[in-house]
């Protein structure tokens, strides 16, 4: 999970979002990927 995060971390760098709004989306994304993991079956 954290290198996915790391991965979109730096495509947001590149596309030139401030580091605030790239904490935002980093985020969401980190919640949706942890609920996922939390409703998958074991």
């Amino acid at each position: 999970m954290v290198p996915n995060l790391e991965s979109l971390n730096s495509v947001l760098i590149h596309q030139g979002l401030p580091a605030r709004d790239r904490l935002q989306q980093l985020n969401a994304i980190a919640i949706v990927q942890v609920r996922s993991l939390v409703a998958a079956p074991a």
